[in-house]
């Protein structure tokens, strides 16, 4: 090889070696002049006022507190000094420019010793480049380390994503994000609460190399509405863990006398305000109607009366701050400012003051994967310690499944302390039927039946009890008819597995509901099933079989036991039943009545005897445990 020849090919593999890498992005193309909200993961480079980095981004000051958790409620907000070194998250519009997403409404005015390279690596932290800010101020051949004049204006684009708010198929809010000295994949996605499968994924990355420098994007779970296409807050999504301010930030709240620079907060038709609602237990779930906000046109606040039906009915301590808010998943409003909204439902991470160091996190919410989850945190970075979602007393409910648990307790007891009685067969067996019958649920379906009938549009609770005494009459009817041709023990096990029945109907139509219609009709038909064969054998045959199993001798005992387990469950039942039913829903509830009554038919069909055309004497043989043979 000719030495000319070799001393190139040695330069050019010095040059090659010596050569900073090039950093890789994630740009997604687009078509579309829509634009969407966007995230960018920004660290200031020096002390900034919250007014100044708002003015880098071209941002709303509230907007930047918002995306971070951080109260605007204090004095002086924007006037606070943020330090230097502090990550936080800037919500951005990303638009479609030249077929790439990009943020494309920053002005930056440069200032002595400013360059293309410094502005946009330390400025802007990377999140753009000086070949894309010299194109887009038509600085044609600008090395990046040429000095900018001071006091020129220039149009910095920023990279963004949009993919359309989705991330496997669940609504998302992308932010954008500069790696750092030191980051994998696998921690940025740890840090963000997803995976780095799904990192890769959405970044197109083959390999889960990062290098400093590298522009990914991370999809945060999020919250979308649906106003219309002529409000303000059209398309407007919220991650999770944040909150954004809407209404153009009148911070209107209602108040007694009228206020010219607020428009009405009434919903149109109603006397309800603007975060007012009702709830309505109905046999298929809470039915909520709400005055919920619909969007900020031309200085009016928009406003619409809705009615929805969840599984069940917010907690005490939720009752009190819950908004529901039109096609939102979005939950409790900043009660001092009616209109700024938090994101994510059941997560309500703490509001914190403006943080005077660098030593600071923001948090991320759950992502709506299936993993128990009791406290909110918030977008950002990973938590060391989780924070409490709330302080203060335990909302009211909140160990009632370890009452009612207790409750069954107490009945078990009361019937095992038999067992050291002269009569223990017979009053173990009575107790055991009434504890059967009021934890079969009742009086729950009794109280609740009113309300079913509401729901398909009988609204006259004459008529509502009505179907249900006829309901009774006639079961009643046939167990007279029934109970001595075909005995107790029969009469008994059917009647719970009809109960049984019942319950699982009531519970697909609330849990799995097909059609409007169908699901009333499946409600109706369950609930007076339920009250028929309740009436043909759990109501009359308990209270006929007991003294049928007693002697002359053991009669007063027997019976005084048992009714006494039967108004102490009573008691119980009607105690908790309300605060299980807000806790659990009314489905959950109805299912535990089911397999109650489920087990009530295996315990009639195993430990009942047969007293239909037998003798007191054979009764006794066949409770006595020395008899053989099978209990009939």
């Amino acid at each position: 090889m000719p030495p000319p020849l070799l001393l190139l090919l040695l330069l050019a593999a010095a040059a090659a070696a010596v050569a900073p890498a090039r950093s890789k992005s994630t740009l997604e193309s687009c078509s579309s002049s829509t634009a969407c909200p966007a995230l960018l993961s920004y660290t200031l480079y020096a002390d900034l006022k919250l007014a100044e980095l708002a003015a880098l981004f071209s941002a709303d000051p509230l907007a930047i507190l918002a995306a971070n958790s951080i109260d605007f409620a204090v004095p002086d907000p924007a006037d606070r000094i943020l330090p230097a070194g502090l990550p936080l998250r800037v919500p951005v519009p990303c638009a479609c420019s030249d077929g790439i997403r990009r943020v494309t409404t920053v002005r930056y005015v440069a200032r002595p010793g400013d360059t293309l390279a410094s502005v946009a690596s330390s400025v802007y932290g990377g999140l753009t480049t000086p070949d894309w800010i010299s194109d887009s101020n038509g600085i044609l051949g600008a090395k990046p380390d040429a000095a900018v004049d001071a006091g020129t204006t220039l149009f910095v684009p920023l990279h963004c994503a949009c993919f359309g708010g989705v991330d496997n198929g669940l609504p998302a809010v992308y932010l954008t994000y500069v790696a750092g000295k030191g980051d994998t994949v696998a921690a940025v996605a740890q840090r963000y609460r997803t995976t780095a499968t799904d990192l890769m994924s959405v970044n197109d990355m083959a390999t889960p190399e990062l290098a400093a420098g590298d522009i990914i994007v991370v999809p945060l779970p999020a919250c979308t509405s649906s106003f219309p296409a002529f409000t303000a807050d059209y398309g407007l999504a919220v991650a999770n863990g944040t909150y954004a301010v809407t209404a153009n930030r009148l911070f209107c709240v209602p108040a007694p006398l009228a206020d010219s620079t607020c428009s009405s907060m009434q919903c149109a038709n109603s006397s309800m305000m603007l975060g007012n609602f009702t709830l309505l237990m109905t046999s298929s779930g809470c039915s909520v109607t709400s005055c919920s906000y619909g969007g900020f046109v031309n200085g009016t606040i928009l406003t619409t009366l809705t009615t929805a039906l969840k599984p069940q009915c917010p907690g005490i301590k939720f009752v009190l701050n819950y908004v529901s808010v039109h096609h939102f998943c979005l939950e409790k409003p900043r009660l001092y400012a009616a209109l700024a909204f938090r994101a994510g439902p059941h997560q309500y991470p703490p509001l914190i003051p403006p943080p005077t160091s660098s030593f600071f996190e923001t948090y991320l919410g759950p992502s709506p994967t299936p993993m128990a989850s009791e406290g909110g945190v918030m977008a950002g970075m990973a938590p060391t310690s989780t924070p409490a979602a709330s302080s203060g007393p335990p909302p009211a409910g909140r160990h009632v499944v370890g009452d009612v648990l207790g409750a069954f307790a107490l009945c078990l007891v009361g019937n095992l302390l038999c067992l050291i009685s002269d009569v223990y067969a017979v009053a173990l067996i009575g107790g055991s039927l009434f504890f059967l019958q009021q934890f079969a649920g009742i009086n729950g379906v009794l109280y609740f039946s009113s309300l079913t009938f509401h729901d398909v549009g009988i609204t006259s609770g004459i008529l509502a009890s009505l179907y249900v005494g006829i309901t009774n009459f006639a079961g009643a009817i046939v167990a007279s008819i029934l109970m001595d041709k075909q005995g107790r023990k029969k009469l008994l096990t059917g009647s719970y597995l009809g109960m049984a029945l019942a319950m699982f109907l009531i519970v697909y139509a609330i849990s799995f509901p097909l059609d409007e219609g169908v699901s009333h009709g499946l409600s109706i038909t369950g609930t007076l099933l339920y009250i028929f064969t309740f009436a043909i054998g759990a109501g009359p045959v308990t209270g006929i079989i007991i003294p049928e199993l007693s002697g002359a001798r053991t009669r007063s005992k027997v019976m005084g036991f048992s009714f006494t387990v039967h108004w102490i469950c009573n008691f119980l039942v009607g105690l908790y039943f309300l605060e299980l039913v807000k806790k659990l829903g009314v489905g959950a509830v109805y299912a535990g009545f089911g397999g109650v009554s489920f087990l009530s038919a295996l315990f009639a069909y195993n430990f009942i005897v047969e007293t239909k055309g037998r003798s007191l004497e054979e009764i006794e043989m066949s409770l006595s445990p020395a008899a053989p043979g099978k209990r009939e």
